[in-house]
Formats: structure tokens, C-alpha cells, sequence
């Protein structure tokens, strides 16, 4: 649950679309898109991230466990047990597969009609999914079309993050240096809607903002908190409003 901005080592960013120039005049909030390219955005990112913290404390209070408690197939027996080294990886890959539908079924975390429709525990799900909020009526209207494009999807093996929105530039030895903006969920989460909206808070943070500001500031909270109203539903967001508020998190400018 983080994003993540990337220069490229020596070089100052390179204006794409437009010059640069004082947009102090437009706020905090450019309704409809910001209309900057991969280069702008990434010079607004600052590189503290003070509430990052307090956001994760208050999102953890959010976790809802619906259903009984499941414990993960355990595989005890020792390898000796088995008659042949295939027979041992076959039982290790059943448990492996019976235990990543365990976890996935533990975070799934749906509130939306769009969520149940996609969210199927697979990447193709969480792509539809995410293609399918960025289609409606609401983002458009809010966060527009921006010209770096929609973010690429896909899923992650990650032991310490759920999720992560990325902007930046990466060099390929084939193709050289090259724009990215992808949004990667673990493989774990893929049924879990908040996690995706939260990463989707940051692509539509950084395509609306106009101003210097943190990853987790005040214009991802209250991002955060819309987008959730709107497309998970009013209850959520009312929840996520009240528990970032209880754990200190700054709303307002």
C-alpha cells in the first residue's frame, strides 16, 4: 500500500507536455485532471511521507474477519514419508494451491457491485476491475483522462506489501529507459477492493494534484475517502473517514 516515484540517476526531470510554470492559482484540486505528463507529476512528489504511518494504523482497524477462523492445510509430513521425489512435490504443490485460496478467501474484502462482478482472485480480475472504475462516469468526471495513460496491472508476490502505485522511469536493455505506471496488488489481495481502491487513490492523486505534496498527505486521504464513497459505497467511506480521523490522520489542508 505505497507508491513509489523513480528519476533517472543524474538528469533533472524533462518537461513533456507543457512548461513549467506557477499553478499556485489552480489549489489543491484540478477537477477533471491535472493534464501533466509522467515528468511533472514525478517533480511533485515530496520526498517525505509524514501520515504514511498513521494511515496504515488506520486502515488496519478497517479489517473485518466475516468468517470463522480457517487454519491453513498443514503439510507435516516429512519428506522421507514420500515414495518418490514427484509424489513429495505434488503433495507440496497441492498444499501450496490449497493454501493461497485459503489466504485470498481471509482478505477478501468486496463492497461493490463492480467488485463482485471482477474480483475473482485471479490478475485478470483486479485488471477488469480496475479498468472498470477508471470507465466510470464518476472518475472520469473527477480524476479525466491523463496522458500517461491508464496504469498497467499486475500481481505481486510481496511479503510486506499489499499493494503499490508506481510512477516513474526504468531502464530495459532492450528498449533503454522508459516511462512506467503500474499498479501491482499481491497475489493474496486480489479479492480484496480496498487494498485496489487505496492504489487507485494514488494514480488519481497524482493525475489531479497541481501542487508539491506527500504520498499519504491530505489530498490522498480525502481521495481516498471519495473514491471509496463512490465506487465501494457510503458506508465504507464513512468508516474510513471515521477511523482516519480517530488515528489522527490530516483531512483538511
Amino acid at each position: 500500500m505505497t507508491v513509489r516515484v523513480r528519476f533517472q540517476p543524474g538528469l533533472k526531470p524533462k518537461i513533456e507536455k507543457h512548461a513549467m510554470h506557477d499553478q499556485s492559482s489552480h489549489g489543491s484540486w484540478a477537477r477533471g485532471g491535472n493534464k501533466l505528463g509522467t515528468e511533472e507529476i514525478m517533480a511533485l512528489h515530496k520526498k517525505t511521507d509524514g501520515q504514511q504511518q498513521k494511515i496504515y494504523d488506520a486502515e488496519r482497524t478497517l479489517l473485518k474477519d466475516k468468517r470463522p477462523k480457517i487454519l491453513a492445510p498443514k503439510f507435516d509430513k516429512k519428506r522421507e514419508d514420500f515414495g518418490t521425489e514427484q509424489e513429495y512435490k505434488k503433495a507440496f504443490k497441492e498444499y501450496s494451491k490449497a493454501w493461497d485460496s485459503w489466504a485470498r478467501n481471509e482478505a477478501k474484502q468486496i463492497q461493490s457491485k463492480l467488485g463482485e462482478k471482477h474480483l475473482n482472485g485471479t490478475p485478470k480480475g483486479v485488471k477488469e476491475y480496475v479498468d472498470a472504475v477508471l470507465e466510470t462516469d464518476y472518475w472520469k468526471e473527477n480524476f479525466g483522462v491523463s496522458p500517461i495513460g491508464k496504469p498497467f496491472v499486475k500481481s505481486m508476490n510481496s511479503n510486506n506489501q499489499q499493494g503499490r502505485w508506481e510512477v516513474g522511469r526504468k531502464f530495459t536493455y532492450f528498449r533503454g529507459w522508459e516511462y512506467i505506471n503500474y499498479l501491482a496488488i499481491d497475489r493474496i489481495f486480489t479479492r480484496n477492493e480496498a487494498t485496489i481502491l487505496h492504489e487507485l487513490a494514488h494514480f488519481g492523486t497524482a493525475i489531479t494534484q497541481t501542487s508539491r505534496y506527500e504520498s499519504h498527505g491530505a489530498e490522498f486521504a480525502r481521495n481516498y475517502i471519495n473514491i471509496t464513497t463512490n465506487i465501494a459505497s457510503a458506508e465504507a467511506g464513512i468508516e474510513l473517514r471515521n477511523a482516519y480521523i480517530k488515528s489522527g490522520v490530516k483531512i483538511a489542508d
